[in-house]
């Protein structure tokens, strides 16, 4: 748990950091990434588990879900 808390924190300060250019770069490889597990066939429920993991908000979550992305 302890350790959990300090990976985040450390995404956290790291993100913090990075240049905005290149969090947009990441935020937009994520979502592709779940697009394609999506197009995989990959369980609904995994997707969302793995999003939540890469503290992607559920609103981008439930529009590729639903098919919008």
């Amino acid at each position: 748990m302890v350790s959990q808390i300090l990976e985040l924190e450390h995404k956290k300060y790291v993100r913090r950091r990075l240049p905005l250019q290149l969090q947009n770069t990441i935020k937009e490889t994520e979502i592709n990434m779940l697009m394609e597990m999506k197009t995989e066939g990959m369980p609904r429920q995994a997707i969302i588990r793995i999003a939540k993991k890469h503290n992607i908000p559920e609103e981008e979550i439930d529009r590729i879900l639903v098919g919008q992305g």
